[in-house]
This record gives structure tokens, C-alpha cells and sequence, in this order.
């Protein structure tokens, strides 16, 4: 129970940094889609590709061994993970100071492999952020892993979107919207690495490599490597290039915002599988597994509460989510759609790549992304010519949702339980009471005005929340929910408690 509360504090820290993150990222993408057009927001998503493609490889897969390692280094002695991370930290700038070397000179003949030369400049601007870009995810896993969440959401979550959106603004007030995106990111990322690296220089230390040998730097990159396919073969990056190689440079834009919509539910996906990562991890090695099938239990559970009623959002009213972003991309309906369904799954099967990798097993998710993205690659490259964004949507999807179920019944082979119960009924239930009486009021598939749209989306999580409180929600919930009432209630409501 106390490993279980560690997650759902940890995760709804979280998933508030998540909300505050995915308000300034959605504010940041409808500025760049209505001030700049498809057209250039496609050409941002593509040199982003190309950018991440690199800057994943620079990180050997070590955010990972950071949840992985931390917790046991910690364990054993106190401080002794900071030699871990000073290791790691060179490695990461080592290698992405040399890619982005590489990639500034070699710009021309990049851009001419996707028959776009004129991009090689706004290329070159991206490679000076590869480092900052590289050396983020790292830094803030490393927190993460140490339980040290608020200044990680601070940073990444709070601090990052202000930045983008400021440079952003200021680079357009001077009328240089080509390189306005680039430069905006360039400004943020690096701005975040220097702060990131001086909290953690204040606050945790960086170690001087007494207490990790060679022998051990290897286990660290043995166990690490695995997953520079994790980063590498990520079907977002891998199709805004294959996108861009066959498609006009606004279809690559027009997937990328139908993508991004489709991964609103991710944030809580995201919040908590980081926290139940390293719970994972420790529980695996004190041989907890009792804990263990009840925590997966539970994160499945929450993980249907929270994002069925999104995902049946998404569904409803396709067009006029993208409508929001300017009437060029209100097209790309269908498209968002079958993206939904596809990213559903991952929501839908849980926690399954946290309990592989946490176990020992982060080889099985490399063998598991490398089908994924065979299978969507491969049909990508025939559906993707023939049928466009459609097609693209399709052959995303597919992969996605063949290796979850792939994943979902080895986790459930290693727990040794599965992570579904009875409970699950209420929120799917509840989902579909409320979509029906919503989709009489507003029919579905309608091109809703942001207002409407708004009344729609307020009107169907309401009816949805009343619902899944009078169906009764389990005792092991309410406990944790009292826990995150007690730890983010007001000042002044913990004030009146206390003189009552």
C-alpha cells in the first residue's frame, strides 16, 4: 500500500505538471498552426524528426537505466546514484555534441535525401539544440527516479511552454517566421538543460565516479542500450519522415496535430507509469509480487477512468478538434479517428513495457518495438503512397495495437495475474451513458464551434464524473484519494482544519 501511494502522489504531481505541460504545448501548436500555416508547421515537424532521431541515439537508452538503477543505488548507499548520473551525463553530451556536428555539416545532402534542399538552413538551426534537446530527458528521469518529482514538473512542465511561446511571439514580432519555430525551441531547451543541471548540482550533487567501475558502467550500458530502440523506433518521428518523403509537407503537419489530439489521454499514461516505473523496480527486487499484481490492478483501473471519456471525446467530434487549428487541417478527420482507436490500446493494456523493462526484461521490449515498427513501416510504405493520410493513420495503428497485446499477455506471464477486473465496467458503462446523451444533444461528427465544442466536452465529463461516483468507486481509491486531498489541499483550508 505505501509503494501504491507512492505512485498515485507521485503521479498526480504528474499529471498536474502534465495538464500545466499540455496547456502550454496545445497554446504553443494553435499559435504555429494559425500564424504560420501547414505548410511551415510541417517543415518544423519533419527537421524535429530528424533532430530527435539523433538526439535518441545520443541518449543509449541511460533515462531509462536511471529508473531502473537509481532506486537500487539508493538502496544500497545514500548518494551513490550522483556517479551514475555524472557518467551518464558525459556520455550523453559526448555523443550529441558530436551528431550535432555531424548534422550541421551535413545538412544539404539530409535534405536532399527527402528532396527538400531549401530546408538544410532551418536544419542547421535545429542541430545547435541537439545537445540541450538530448540531455533533458536524462536529467529529468534522474529526478523522477529519485522521488525529487515537483522541480522536474516545474521545469519541463511549467517553465518550457512559457519559454516557447515567449521566443515564439518575439521572433515573429520581427517577422522572421521561417526560422521562428526552430529558434523558439533552440532558446527553451537550452535555457531548461542549464537549469535543470544547476537545481541538481544545488540539490542532489554530482558524483566523481568513486563508487562505479568500469565493470559496472557496463551493466549500466548493457542494460541500457536495449532501449535506444524505444527512442529510435518511436512511430511518431519515423512517420513524420516517411510522411514527408511521399506526402506535400502540410499532410505531415495535419497528421502531426491529428496525433497530438489523440494523445491528450497520454498525460495520464504518461504520469503514471513514470512513477510506477521505479515502485516497479523495487518491488521486483524484494520478490513483492502480491503488491505488485494489486498495484497493476489499480494503475489499470485508473488509467480506464481517466482516459475512456477522452478518447470517446475524440472520436465524436474529429473535425472540429482539428478545426480548431485552422480550417486546412479540419480534413484530417478520419485520420484522428483511427489514431485515436490505435493509441487507445496503449491505455487499455496498462502498464504492460513498465513490468518488462522493471523485471530485467528490456531486451523483450526492444523485440517487441522492432515488430511494431516493421508492421507499421511496412504498411506505411504501401498504404501511405496509395492512400495518404488515411492510409498512414492505418498502418500506425496496426502496429501499435498488435505489439500491446503482445506486451499484455507477457506482463501478465510475469506477475502472474492479469491487470483487469470486474470494476471495469462501471467506467465503460458510464462512458457510453454519456456519450449517447451528449451525441443526442450534439450530434456526432458535427463541426462544433470552439464554444459549442467546449459545452460539449464540459457537459460529457460531467455527466461521466457524476456517473462513475454513484456507481461507487473502490475502498483502495478512496485511501488514495483522501492521501492526495491531504497533500495538495489549499494553505487556508489546512489552516481552518487545524483551528477547527
Amino acid at each position: 500500500m505505501d509503494q501504491l501511494k507512492k505512485v498515485a502522489k507521485g503521479g498526480l504531481l504528474l499529471l498536474g505538471g502534465d495538464g500545466l505541460n499540455a496547456f502550454w504545448a496545445y497554446l504553443f501548436l494553435l499559435l504555429a498552426s494559425r500564424l504560420l500555416g501547414p505548410e511551415l508547421l510541417g517543415a518544423y515537424y519533419w527537421a524535429t524528426a530528424i533532430i530527435m532521431f539523433f538526439a535518441y541515439i545520443a541518449l543509449v537508452g541511460l533515462p531509462q537505466a536511471m529508473s531502473y538503477f537509481v532506486p537500487r543505488y539508493e538502496a544500497k548507499h545514500a548518494g551513490s546514484s550522483r556517479d551514475l548520473l555524472s557518467f551518464s551525463v558525459l556520455v550523453v553530451f559526448f555523443l550529441s555534441g558530436l551528431f550535432a556536428f555531424l548534422i550541421f555539416i551535413l545538412s544539404p545532402q539530409i535534405c536532399g535525401m527527402f528532396h527538400r534542399p531549401g530546408l538544410a538552413p532551418l536544419l542547421r538551426l535545429f542541430s545547435l539544440a541537439l545537445p540541450a534537446m538530448a540531455s533533458m530527458p536524462l536529467l529529468l528521469r534522474y529526478l523522477v527516479a529519485r522521488f525529487d518529482v515537483l522541480p522536474s514538473v516545474i521545469i519541463e512542465d511549467g517553465i518550457k511552454g512559457a519559454v516557447r511561446i515567449l521566443f515564439l511571439l518575439a521572433i515573429l514580432a520581427f517577422g522572421v517566421k521561417y526560422y521562428a519555430l526552430a529558434g523558439a525551441d533552440l532558446a527553451a531547451y537550452m535555457i531548461l538543460a542549464l537549469l535543470t543541471l544547476l537545481y541538481i548540482a544545488k540539490r542532489h550533487g554530482f558524483g566523481r565516479g568513486r563508487l562505479i567501475d568500469n565493470a559496472e558502467k557496463q551493466r549500466v550500458i548493457f542494460y541500457a542500450m536495449p532501449f535506444i530502440a524505444f527512442y529510435l523506433l518511436r512511430l511518431d518521428s519515423l512517420f513524420s519522415m516517411l510522411l514527408a518523403y511521399f506526402l506535400d509537407l502540410s499532410d505531415v503537419a495535419i497528421f502531426n496535430v491529428a496525433l497530438r489530439i489523440a494523445l491528450l489521454g497520454n498525460y495520464l499514461y504518461v504520469a503514471l507509469i513514470t512513477m510506477f516505473a521505479p515502485v516497479t523496480s523495487k518491488l521486483v527486487s524484494e520478490n513483492k509480487w502480491p503488491e505488485l499484481r494489486s498495484n497493476f490492478r489499480s494503475v489499470t483501473r485508473w488509467l480506464f477512468i481517466g482516459s475512456l471519456p477522452i478518447f470517446c471525446l475524440t472520436i465524436m467530434y474529429p473535425a472540429a478538434w482539428l478545426g480548431l487549428f485552422g480550417p486546412e487541417f479540419a480534413a484530417g478527420g478520419a485520420c484522428l479517428v483511427i489514431l485515436a482507436v490505435g493509441l487507445f490500446s496503449n491505455y487499455a493494456t496498462s502498464a504492460n513495457s513498465a513490468i518488462i523493462a522493471m523485471s530485467g526484461r528490456s531486451w523483450l521490449n526492444l523485440s517487441y518495438l522492432l515488430m511494431m515498427a516493421l508492421l507499421s513501416l511496412s504498411a506505411g510504405l504501401v498504404l501511405v503512397p496509395r492512400y495518404g493520410l488515411v492510409g498512414g493513420a492505418w498502418a500506425f495503428a496496426a502496429g501499435i495495437v498488435f505489439v500491446n497485446l503482445v506486451r499484455l499477455c507477457k506482463a501478465w506471464h510475469i506477475v502472474g495475474g492479469g491487470p483487469y477486473t470486474w470494476y471495469l465496467l462501471k467506467p465503460i458503462a458510464a462512458t457510453l451513458f454519456a456519450g449517447l446523451l451528449v451525441g443526442w444533444l450534439f450530434p456526432v461528427g458535427s463541426r462544433l464551434t470552439f464554444g459549442w465544442l467546449a459545452v460539449a466536452a464540459l457537459g460529457y465529463l460531467t455527466v461521466y464524473g457524476a456517473l462513475i461516483i454513484l456507481l461507487g468507486i473502490t475502498r483502495e481509491d478512496k485511501a488514495m484519494l483522501r492521501e492526495a486531498y491531504l497533500k495538495f489541499r489549499p494553505e487556508w483550508l489546512r489552516s481552518q482544519e487545524y483551528n477547527g
